[in-house]
Parts: C-alpha cells; sequence; structure tokens
C-alpha cells in the first residue's frame, strides 16, 4: 500500500510545519479573525480534545503571519507559552527564549531575570514598560499565545489559586495590554469550555472575556475528507464514516481519535483492499475505543517488567478523592516512589511510550521555561506528569485500574478510620484488611497519597490479629498510641507548615507591590521636603524686602523735605515702590499656594498608609478564609472535633471580615476623591470577598449538620419529612402574591404551605395529589392555582374546597406534548401545546387553541405584564404573540449573529422592557424591547453548563440561575448600568441541581426558594450575618 506524503500527527497537535495538511477551519478561521482583529484577543474555548490547539498553530497562526493587519503594520513577533506551574516567569521566558523582541541585537543572557524583575517591579504594567523597551515597539506586533489556560484550574499539583496571585496578575497584565489603544500586543488563548467561566472570577477581564469569546465550532467531517482526500491514501465505508460523524458531532473530543486512526490506517499494510469497513472499524474499537484498544496492542508487546511499570505509572495517575476524578495527573517524585525504579530508567519509558505509541503524557516542568515532551528527556522530580486526552483515551485495562482504585481508597479509608479509633473488627473484615495491605498495588508510598498513614493501619490489623489468636479482650498499649498520635501531629505539623510556608510566599509577592506604594510615597515626602525648604527661603526673602521697603520710605520722607524740586525722581521712586508692593502681593499669594500643596500632600500620604496597612490586612484574611475554606471542604463528615475547631475558627474570621469593611467602607466614603488613583492596589473585589466568606460559612454549616453540601441540611429543606419517595425530584417552586409557597414535580404531589407569609424557619406544609408529574403551576391566588402535567393536560384546583377541573384537553388525544409554563392574565389562563397557543377564560370556561406558523414545538412562554405574550420554540426561535389581536411575529431566530455558535436558547423571562435569556452554554443574555423590537445589550456568562431554570425576582431586582453542573448564580441587575459584575455564585454541586427558582422576602430580609432534583426544597438566605449566626447557635 502507498504511504500517505502528508505529515500524519496521530496523539500530537498539528503545528505551524502542518499548514498543508490541516483541513476543514476554513471558514471558522475568518470568523475568529474577526474578534481577534476588533478586540486584539481571542479567548478559543472548546471540548477536549477538540483541535484548540491544533487550530491556533496550524491556520490560523499562519493566516496571522501572513500579512495580516495589526496596530504597527503587518510584521509579527509571536510568543508561546503555557501558564504551568509558574505563568509570571513561563510568560517572561517566553519572551526572553527567542530573539522576537529584537531586530538587530542578539538576546542577552540576563533577559529573563531583568523581565521577572520589572514586572514584579510594574506590577500589572509591567508587560508593557518590556514592550515599549524593546526594538520591536512600533515596529512590529507582539502575539502572545497563551494555551491550556485550564491549568490555572484544573490541577492542583500544578497550580494552586487560591494560595498564588499569579494567576491575578497574568490577568491583570493582559488587560492593561489590551486596553491601551495604541499598544499593539496581541493576545491568543485557548481553555477547555468546562473552566471558561472560572475566568469571570478576575474582575473586569469578565468584560474583555464576554467580547473576546471564540467556541470552536463542530467540524464537518465529509468536509474536512473532501478537502483531504487526495491525502489520505486509503478509503473509508459510507457507513463507518456515517458512524464516525455522528460521534463527534456528540462529543468533539472525539476529532483526536479520528485523528490517531487516520494516522494508524495510513501506516497500516493490514488493510483489506485498501479500505476501512465496518468489521475492522468494530474489531479495532470503533472510534471512541480505537485509541486504548491500540494502546493494548502496545502495552502486550512489552516485557513483563515494562509492563508493570506501565501498570503503576498509570496507577499512580488515579486519585479516588478528586472532585474531579478524571484529572490524572502526579508528581514524578510520587511515580518514582510508587514504582520503585530509578528516576532514568522510568524517565526512558514513559518518553518511549510518548514516541512509539503517540504523545499520550504531558509532562509540565518545574521550572520556568517551555512545556514540551520530548525524546531522551530526563523528567525532574519536581516535574508533573498528565495524562492527555483522558476523555477520549478509553483503554479498558485503566478503566479497570481506576475502578481498582476507588474501591481500594473506600476500604483503606473505612479502615484507617476504624484503626484510629482502635474499633472492633470481625473475622470477614480482618482477613479482608490483610488481603487488602498485602495488595501488590498497595503500599506505603500509595498511603501518602491521601495523606493516610499505612504504619497505623498496619499495625491495627497485626494487634487485632493476636487479639483473635489469644482470644482476649480488646488492650492497647497507651506508649504505642501516644506516639501514633505524635506522629500524626507531626505529619499534620509539616502540613501546616508547607501551608503557611506557600501562603507566606504569596504574601511576599503582594508585599513587594506594596513596597512599590511606599517607593512612591517617600518620593512624594521628598517633594514635599523641597518645597518647605522653597517656602522658607521665599518667607525670608519676603522679610528681607519688607525692611528694605521700610528703609526706603524713610529716605523719601527726608528726601521730601530736603529736595521739593526733585520731583520727578520722586515721582520714579513711587512707581517702584509700587512695582515691588505688587511683587510682595504675588509672592504671598504663591507662598498660600504651596503651602496649600503641603497639605494636601500630607493628607494624601495619610490617606494613602491607610490604605497600605488595610490592603495587606484583606490580603491576609483572604488568604486565611480561602484556605480554612478549602480544609473545611476536605474534611470528612465524621471528624467532628475538627469540624468543631474550623467553626470557631471561621466566626473569628467572619468578624474580622466585618470589621475590615468597615473600616474601608469609612475610609472609601471620608477620602472617596483622594482614592481614585489607589484603585488598582486593591487586590481582589470585595463581591469575591463576600463569594469567599460565603463559600466558607456554606461549607461550615454543611459539615456541622454531617453533610457534604449545604442543599442536604435538614434545617433548611422547608419540606423535612415530606416528599420521601423514590421519585420525589421537585420540577418547581411558586409563590402566591399573598406569599403562600408551592412546589411540586415527579410525585404528582402538590406541597403548599398551611399559613401564608409565615416565617420560613416555622413553616408547616399541606400536599394535593395528582396523578401525573407535575411540570407546570401558577398560582391565582394563596387559594385557587392552575397546574400543567407530563402527560399535556391543564387542570384547575381549589384547595380548601379540594376540588380539581380538567380544562385542557376537551377531549382525549393520542399524544400531547409535556407542560412546561402557565401564564395567568386578566382572568385568562395561557399555556402552549406542541404548535399551538392554548387560551382558557375562566369567566365564560371557554377554551381557545391558535395555531403557530411554527415548524418547531414551542416549548416555553412568557409576558410582559400587559398585552404581549413571549413564547419559545425547541429550535431556540422566539415569537411574539398579542394578546387583543391574537397575532404572532417572529423576533428572534435560531441562527443569528449574537449567539455564539452551537448556542441554543433554554429559557426565557421579561421585565419591565428588558428581556433575559439563558443558553445551553451558560450565557445569559439582556435585551430592551425598543418599539415591538430586540434591541441586544449585554451578556453575561453565568455557568459553564446548560441553564435550567431563570428566574427575575421582581421584588429584589436580581437575577437567579442554575445549571446542570449544579451551580448557583444571583446577579445584581441595574438598568442603567453596564457593569454586572456584583454576583454571587455558589456551587452546589452535581447531586443538588437546582430546577427552579423563586425569590422570597420576609421581615426585609431576602431568601431564594429552591426545588432541587434530590427532592428538597431548599431556602438560602444571603445574609452573611445570618450565615453566621447559624454556625455560633449550632455550637452553643
Amino acid at each position: 500500500m502507498e504511504k500517505s506524503r502528508i505529515n500524519l500527527v496521530g496523539l500530537r497537535p498539528y503545528n505551524e510545519g502542518d499548514v498543508d495538511c490541516f483541513f476543514g477551519r476554513e471558514k471558522t478561521v475568518e470568523r475568529a479573525l474577526e474578534i481577534f482583529k476588533k478586540n486584539k484577543i481571542i479567548t478559543i474555548s472548546g471540548a477536549q480534545g477538540s483541535g484548540k490547539t491544533s487550530f491556533i498553530f496550524s491556520v490560523f497562526l499562519d493566516r496571522i503571519q501572513s500579512n495580516f493587519l495589526g496596530v504597527s503594520g503587518r510584521e509579527w513577533s509571536v510568543c508561546k507559552l503555557r501558564p504551568g506551574k509558574s505563568p509570571i516567569k513561563n510568560l517572561c521566558a517566553s519572551l526572553s527564549n527567542s530573539n522576537q523582541l529584537y531586530l538587530n541585537d542578539k538576546p542577552k543572557s540576563s533577559d529573563f531575570e531583568h523581565y521577572v524583575e520589572t514586572i514584579d517591579e510594574k506590577g500589572s504594567y509591567g508587560l508593557l514598560k518590556i514592550f515599549r523597551e524593546s526594538e520591536i515597539f512600533n515596529k512590529k506586533n507582539l502575539l502572545i499565545i497563551i494555551d491550556q489556560v485550564e491549568d490555572l484550574f484544573k490541577y492542583s499539583k500544578v497550580f494552586n489559586n487560591e494560595l498564588s496571585s499569579e494567576d491575578d496578575l497574568l490577568i491583570d497584565l493582559i488587560y492593561k495590554s489590551i486596553k491601551n489603544e495604541s499598544c499593539s500586543i496581541y493576545f491568543i488563548l485557548s481553555i477547555q469550555s468546562e473552566y471558561f467561566s472560572k475566568l469571570n472570577i478576575y474582575g473586569k477581564f469578565s468584560e474583555l472575556l464576554s467580547l473576546s469569546q471564540f467556541n470552536l465550532p463542530n467540524i464537518s467531517l465529509k468536509n474536512l475528507l473532501n478537502s483531504s482526500n487526495k491525502q489520505i491514501k486509503f478509503n473509508i465505508s459510507d457507513t463507518v464514516i456515517n458512524k464516525i460523524s455522528i460521534k463527534i458531532s456528540e462529543d468533539p473530543s472525539y476529532l483526536t481519535n479520528f485523528q490517531f486512526l487516520i494516522k494508524k490506517y495510513s501506516e497500516s499494510d493490514n488493510l483489506k483492499g485498501n479500505l476501512l469497513n465496518e468489521d475492522t472499524y468494530v474489531q479495532n474499537g470503533q472510534l471512541a475505543g480505537i485509541i486504548g484498544h491500540s494502546f493494548e496492542e502496545y502495552y502486550l508487546k512489552q516485557n513483563k517488567k515494562t509492563q508493570r511499570i506501565i501498570e503503576l505509572v498509570f496507577r499512580s495517575l488515579t486519585k479516588a478523592d478528586s472532585e474531579k476524578i478524571n484529572n490524572f495527573h502526579q508528581e514524578f517524585r510520587f511515580i518514582i516512589d510508587y514504582c520503585e525504579i530509578p528516576k532514568k530508567e522510568l524517565s526512558g519509558i514513559i518518553m518511549k511510550v510518548n514516541l512509539e505509541f503517540g504523545e499520550i503524557f504531558d509532562i509540565i516542568k518545574a521550572d520556568n521555561f517551555a512545556i514540551k515532551s520530548i525524546k531522551n528527556y530526563l523528567i525532574n522530580e519536581d516535574d508533573i506528569i498528565i495524562l492527555k486526552y483522558s476523555n477520549c483515551f478509553n483503554w479498558k485495562q485503566f478503566n479497570t485500574f481506576i475502578k481498582d482504585e476507588i474501591l481500594y481508597y473506600s476500604q483503606f479509608e473505612n479502615y484507617f478510620n476504624k484503626a484510629q479509633d482502635n474499633k472492633a473488627i470481625n473475622q470477614k473484615d480482618l482477613e479482608s484488611g490483610f488481603e487488602l495491605i498485602n495488595n501488590e498495588n498497595i503500599n506505603e508510598k500509595w498511603a501518602t497519597k491521601y495523606n493516610f498513614d499505612f504504619k497505623i493501619v498496619n499495625n491495627y490489623f497485626i494487634n487485632k490479629k493476636n487479639d483473635f489468636e489469644k482470644q482476649k479482650k480488646l488492650s492497647i498499649n497507651v506508649q504505642k498510641k501516644n506516639q501514633r498520635n505524635f506522629k500524626i501531629k507531626l505529619t499534620l505539623g509539616v502540613i501546616i507548615f508547607l501551608v503557611v510556608l506557600i501562603g507566606g510566599i504569596d504574601r511576599h509577592q503582594k508585599f513587594k507591590k506594596i513596597q512599590k506604594e511606599r517607593n512612591r510615597l517617600t518620593d512624594q515626602k521628598e517633594k514635599i521636603h523641597t518645597l518647605e525648604h522653597e517656602k522658607d527661603s521665599m518667607i525670608k526673602n519676603a522679610e528681607i524686602l519688607s525692611i528694605k521697603i521700610q528703609e526706603d520710605l524713610k529716605f523719601l520722607e527726608k528726601s521730601k523735605r530736603i529736595i521739593t524740586s526733585k520731583e520727578y525722581l520722586l515721582f520714579q521712586r513711587d512707581k517702584e515702590i509700587l512695582e515691588n508692593g505688587l511683587k510682595i502681593s504675588a509672592q504671598k499669594n504663591n507662598l498660600e499656594k504651596v503651602k496649600n500643596e503641603v497639605d494636601s500632600a500630607k493628607k494624601e500620604l495619610n490617606v494613602n498608609q491607610k490604605f497600605i496597612l488595610l490592603t495587606k490586612k484583606e490580603i491576609k484574611l483572604g488568604n486565611e478564609i480561602k484556605k480554612l475554606s478549602k480544609e473545611t471542604f476536605l474534611v470528612k463528615t465524621t471528624d467532628k472535633s475538627k469540624i468543631s475547631n474550623f467553626a470557631k475558627q471561621s466566626l473569628l474570621l467572619y468578624k474580622d471580615y466585618k470589621a475590615l469593611q468597615k473600616s474601608k467602607d469609612s475610609l472609601i466614603k471620608i477620602y472617596k476623591y483622594d482614592l481614585e488613583a489607589l484603585k488598582e492596589l486593591t487586590l481582589i473585589t470585595s463581591n469575591n470577598d463576600i463569594n469567599y466568606i460565603r463559600k466558607l460559612g456554606n461549607n461550615i454549616i454543611s459539615k456541622i449538620n454531617g453533610v457534604d453540601n449545604i442543599t442536604e441540611v435538614e434545617d433548611f429543606n422547608l419540606l423535612r419529612g415530606l416528599n420521601t419517595s423514590k421519585k420525589n425530584k421537585l420540577n418547581l417552586v411558586s409563590v402566591s402574591d399573598d406569599k403562600r409557597i408551592f412546589a411540586a414535580g415527579e410525585s404528582g404531589e402538590i406541597y403548599y404551605s398551611k399559613v401564608p407569609n409565615q416565617q420560613l424557619d416555622s413553616v408547616t406544609f399541606d400536599s394535593f395529589k395528582l396523578h401525573s408529574n407535575i411540570t407546570a403551576l401558577k398560582p391565582i391566588n394563596s387559594d385557587v392555582l392552575v397546574v400543567g402535567l407530563k402527560n399535556g393536560e391543564i387542570w384547575y384546583l381549589s384547595l380548601s374546597e379540594k376540588i380539581k377541573t380538567k380544562i385542557f384537553p376537551e377531549l382525549i388525544r393520542e399524544k400531547t406534548s409535556e407542560v412546561k409554563s402557565i401564564i395567568y392574565h386578566e382572568n385568562k389562563i395561557y399555556s402552549v401545546s406542541d404548535k399551538s397557543i392554548i387560551e382558557y377564560n375562566l369567566s365564560i370556561k371557554k377554551l381557545t387553541e391558535i395555531q403557530i406558523d411554527t415548524d418547531s414545538k414551542i416549548d416555553q412562554i412568557t409576558y410582559d405584564y400587559s398585552n404581549l405574550l413571549y413564547f419559545l420554540t425547541e429550535k431556540g426561535e422566539i415569537f411574539e404573540y398579542n394578546i387583543k389581536k391574537r397575532t404572532h411575529t417572529l423576533i428572534f431566530e435560531k441562527n443569528n449573529e449574537v449567539l455564539s455558535n452551537n448556542d441554543k436558547v433554554t429559557k426565557i423571562d421579561f421585565y419591565n422592557g428588558n428581556f433575559f435569556f439563558s443558553t445551553i452554554n451558560g450565557w445569559i443574555y439582556i435585551f430592551n424591547q425598543i418599539e415591538n423590537k430586540l434591541q441586544y445589550n449585554k451578556r453575561i456568562l453565568a455557568h459553564n453548563s446548560e441553564i435550567l431554570s431563570l428566574h427575575f425576582g421582581t421584588n429584589t431586582q436580581k437575577l437567579f440561575s442554575s445549571s446542570k453542573q449544579g451551580t448557583f448564580c444571583v446577579i445584581d441587575f441595574k438598568e442603567n448600568s453596564n457593569n454586572m459584575l456584583s454576583r454571587i455564585d455558589i456551587n452546589l454541586g452535581p447531586k443538588s441541581i437546582i430546577s427552579d427558582i423563586e425569590s422570597y422576602i420576609s421581615n426585609k430580609k431576602y431568601y431564594v426558594l429552591g426545588s432541587s432534583y434530590n427532592g428538597s426544597l431548599t431556602y438560602l438566605s444571603f445574609n452573611l450575618d445570618d450565615t453566621f449566626d447559624y454556625i455560633k447557635k449550632t455550637l452553643n
């Protein structure tokens, strides 16, 4: 078979040398260039393995370097980096490791250190200073490519953004460079979609984020094959092409697998008839399993020793207690110890796998240079090994290793807890325990992965075995127990020391910024001192001049008596005196001005010193809050002593937080205008401060109640003791005008508060049973309501009379769509069914169906509290319906210029001329209704996944939303503001997804009611005093 002539990249990304063999993204490049040209930055997001890096480093970069016009012309210098362990040092290394900032001279060996010092000194303006001092300034554009920005969030062993401020500085450097319109620094960022929303934590940068986001669209496999068919030297059957197309459209990360498939069969001589047919495709694992299937073949060709080492490497990458269990990474030092072989030999095996099979391992270096898996590279102990493409690797043995790890961890944690408390154990558990600790994959090094003490568990089983053999009661040696406790404390002490040490490094970085401000203030002091000297000199001159004037006056009087004839000379003398008097007056004014400047400088110096001191306290407190929050999240719910201690610490931190905020507010109020120039000293926004302290409070409340999530706390579940059936998912929550609470869902039960407008901590519920899953509910008043069912029926209910009347459909129908929303307006009920508007007049009990001209089913309906309804179709179209005229108009099409590629509207809401809708990619769009047309206003990235519920609280002026990943977001809505960064973000977790939201005000405090997939009706207060009062009350 004739081999392909193109570069078959397999598992590595395409690069600049692969432009001629990169196909299928031609139109995508042009759309991306529009964003890049307009904003000087583009943030490319997409699934893992979807081709972001290949797109950037091949066609997109080639297009830019092909005479693309920038601020400084058509020539470009390009620097590339990945954040890695040290984002700032990696940036400086990227700038210094080539001659990109030079035209004629050669790079200096001192450039790297000079760039680091410049950024340390100038902070967020450091990159601008480096660029202005370079030879290419105003002669070439500088393009900085930051690939895999998810490093800042994804791998805790790579970079911990809660303990380091380098990520804040990196984002600030980008923001300041982009905002300088005359500066020709451009940026390309790439990040996995699931981490994109995390970039919103960086304050003002979210403004750039909404403008620069470019979600890499799905690629058409058929177009790709048509473009490259002359290069690929084998054929693929239509059946296989269709299967691959469906798979890639469902999950773009499988583009990696397709790339591997092309390389595999292009290099194979065993493809019958030069055709990849369905049988061969299935036998080799199909698209999802082709990498794993091929790796199994590679693995079996190795000798037994190498097989075992490869197995141990994969086992070392797994970690069963991680929040994201599929983030497979580990420090190389641990892998060496776990595999028990020399560093050089292990390095060789890992690099050999990357070279012979394909680049499945990433190596993030501990130093500040480029990150790359290369041949003959000796891996250092501090380097981090990462499994690339974990979502599409699918090696069956590795899946077994993961299941083993989860089982090992669960068993060992159980035995470790028992060993710590020296609990009794039966013979069966003893045998299982010995089998576990004698397992070839479990050893002392494995236990350190989870901070377990292997010796404690081992000794525990030995002691228990002796007890069983001697048939005696449990007896523990006090001395050994003390020794064990000492080891535990020592280990905890070392860990705390390391955490404090890391925190100290973080504070040291921030102290440098503050020291810079102090130096500026010192310069101001010297200036003031100089002015005071000048003032004293001027006063002295004025006194001398005054004495001289007195003498001249005396002489003048004498001259009048003696020389009356010299009137002309006397006139000249008077003129001179007048001029000197004017000079004195001017000098006095200047002295007064200098005095005012001195007083102003003294005042500014005093304010700055106060603000610097406050900033230092804010940094320290913020780090303590984040540290305690993380420790609380990780602590086991059974460790009551530690939880109690953490709770007490949280109360002290909240007390400090309130005092600091009070001081900050007071300072800003008094010196509002003096502090304008010091805004950049604020290292974290008040919004982030509140989110950090709220996260800590929620974690503490969860743990002291013996659960992992705030929604699992029974005290905050209004339906505690109710809704306990297996099918208990709640779909909705609603509140009547007189504040009666309703909730309903899968079980067909409608739960309603017995008494309207009760305090939430004392509310009790009654229920009303229907025969099907309830999917929509609208209270007309506290007694009468209308509900919609999953089977398409709409019922009218009276709670006091316990009656129910079906109002739709009037006749039995074979199939009717689920009712998802109901509107009540002027004694009429409005809903939707398939492609019709349902109108029911309660006064005359008349049902009317109005057919809508659309080829898609109507999904949801809302209205403007007047005469207009808005309904959303399954395709994402939005229509306006005039109630009086019974006419409808398409006002928002699915294919439009506003939504990102592959995005679609999921929920809609309306308030006071403002139209809100959410999307499957987590965005909330805001439009203004002007002359019956929607005019785009702004968009906000609220979540990282599909938004399930969207609610505008008219009484709170806040926009509430929740997502499929269990995140919850509250945004303050101000109609005349272009900035909506004041927000609350809470991660409730995938087990506590909020299906619907309502706001509720009681005693001038606002709460959020959330119906949950787990069956609870949770109420949350966003008053921090309430949160920490609860903690204090529970402790007492």
